[in-house]
């Protein structure tokens, strides 16, 4: 879908999030990792515009070991909405897969949230019957207490890479930690409004300057610097 948005120009929302930063309609655009920076200045994305910052929801994942979630040792498999964002999904045989990689451990499913939850319940308990299901809760304490994470598309898998877990998914692991979000031990956040405030106390004329350069390859910037 994101190479049949960008050559046929179609929106961009019909690709998912596979096309952000191509709108160009920002100033400066904060991204997640020096691997994501490279990713998106391969796309288009001018290198100018991009900060390294870091992002809040996948920084300082160490303090998911900080939980109270009461399951530990287990088999979690987190699933994915393909079916719902109109792709494939063999949902019988992940979870045989799960099955299989649980052994005699305990299997514990967590749904995505944009999953149709009644569907995704009904055919794992068909499936899995001594499995546990989570439609709802927070992942991150399930991956840290888990001894392996299974996933299928997730962002998620970031969590359970940093934390050090034995990962299984569809996804290419290497890219992935390559594409790995900084841990800035939770200063994600400031870096991002320095950004922010450095944007909103930049002259205007001086921001239409840059918006009208073509495709300048300047030096990015670095957000941790500021």
């Amino acid at each position: 879908m994101y190479h049949l948005v960008k050559w046929l120009k179609l929106p961009r929302y019909l690709a998912n999030t596979s096309t952000n930063g191509l709108s160009n309609e920002y100033d400066m655009f904060c991204v997640a990792s020096e691997g994501y920076a490279e990713l998106f200045v391969r796309k288009g994305v001018p290198e100018s515009k991009i900060a390294v910052t870091g992002i809040p929801n996948f920084d300082n994942l160490k303090t998911a070991h900080n939980n109270n979630f009461q399951f530990h040792g287990h088999v979690l498999a987190a699933t994915s909405p393909l079916r719902e964002t109109f792709r494939f999904d063999d949902r019988r045989a992940f979870i045989q897969k799960c099955k299989a990689i649980a052994g005699e451990r305990t299997l514990i499913f967590k749904l995505h949230p944009l999953e149709d939850a009644e569907r995704a319940i009904r055919e794992i308990h068909e499936n899995a019957p001594n499995s546990l299901v989570f439609a709802y809760g927070d992942i991150n304490p399930m991956i840290a207490n888990a001894e392996v994470v299974i996933t299928q598309q997730s962002t998620c898998t970031y969590v359970a890479i940093a934390l050090d877990k034995e990962v299984h998914t569809n996804l290419n692991i290497e890219e992935l930690k390559q594409l790995m979000p900084l841990q800035n031990d939770g200063l994600s956040a400031e870096y991002i409004s320095r950004i922010c405030e450095r944007v909103l106390h930049t002259p205007a004329e001086v921001l239409q300057a840059k918006r009208r350069q073509a495709q300048p390859r300047l030096k990015r910037e670095q957000a941790r610097f500021y």
